[in-house]
């Protein structure tokens, strides 16, 4: 039998997190054993006590308040390797799942043969459930900018594209994990304190040999107003964004982007790439800014 177990960060957000896990009790799992790990940084919203009565098969790891996301799943992967587990699947609190969801990503997972990274398709969860990601067919490195499967926006439909595609990068959202990739390469890198981990995580497997696939019949649907503080597509006044740039909480923070682009990019565009990723974050903001008022 094939062992799973779930990691999932959280910090005051019981409403969702408690979605979350009535959706993963209702998963329909042949052949699976699957085991809950919830990380509860420094909630104080009443998570821990709703875990304790509500949840009590939830294995919880309690940290100290300022973890955030990297740390956090680290410490979920340490305590989910002493419980014996064939894979990790990291999710976040606010997201979504199908019933088959955990049992299609395994089987897909499987179907490989060897240790992989597998990640999930992400949509809106408001109907008609437009697609935010669909997989990174490759990386242009000399900008750091993606070229995806399918253009987002556009609603989720199964058969729009091949179930397993392969993929540069995956979001940390619906990411399953083969232990024997942990095993060779690691954890998360915690000098990425909130965002971009799974990012270098994915391009770290890649550099070992492993694959990265995304899996187009998994899909987690997502809580867009959840999105970080910071993220462009919030359209945050100008110069709160200016300062977000500079925030190592915040999804919009570059010193992520050129610590990935300097262990992973072309060293000899390094300056052309550190010039484009500033003008392009300006590009987008103002891009989004226009649409907006369009």
């Amino acid at each position: 039998m094939i062992t799973v177990t779930t990691v999932i960060p959280t910090f005051n957000r019981k409403r969702h997190l408690q979605t979350m896990l009535d959706l993963l009790h209702d998963q329909q799992l042949p052949d699976i054993r699957h085991e809950i790990i919830v990380v509860v940084d420094g909630s104080s919203d009443g998570t821990l006590e709703m875990l304790g009565s509500d949840y009590p098969q939830v294995h919880i790891v309690l940290g100290t308040g300022d973890w955030w996301y990297t740390r956090s799943m680290n410490e979920g992967f340490r305590k989910a390797l002493t419980l014996g587990t064939d894979f990790i699947l990291c999710l976040n609190d606010d997201g979504e799942v199908g019933p088959d969801y955990l049992a299609t990503l395994v089987d897909h997972a499987l179907r490989l043969q060897e240790p992989a990274v597998v990640g999930s398709v992400t949509a809106s969860v408001k109907p008609p459930h437009p697609v935010l990601f669909s997989g990174v067919r490759d990386i242009n490195w000399l900008t750091y900018s993606y070229r995806l499967y399918q253009k987002p926006g556009l609603p989720y439909r199964p058969d729009d594209q091949a179930r397993m595609l392969p993929t540069q990068v995956l979001p940390g959202r619906g990411m399953l994990i083969h232990t024997k990739v942990l095993d060779t390469i690691g954890l998360f890198d915690e000098n990425l304190v909130q965002y971009s981990s799974d990012d270098e995580y994915c391009l770290r497997a890649l550099k070992f040999g492993f694959q990265v696939c995304v899996c187009w019949l998994a899909v987690v649907y997502s809580n867009e107003e959840l999105t970080g503080e910071g993220s462009v597509y919030k359209l945050p006044a100008f110069f709160t964004y200016v300062s977000m740039m500079f925030n190592r909480y915040s999804p919009a923070y570059l010193k992520n982007t050129f610590y990935i682009v300097r262990r992973y990019g072309r060293k000899w565009m390094l300056p052309i790439t550190y010039s484009a990723l500033v003008a392009g974050s300006f590009y987008t903001y103002f891009k989004y800014r226009l649409k907006r008022n369009g």
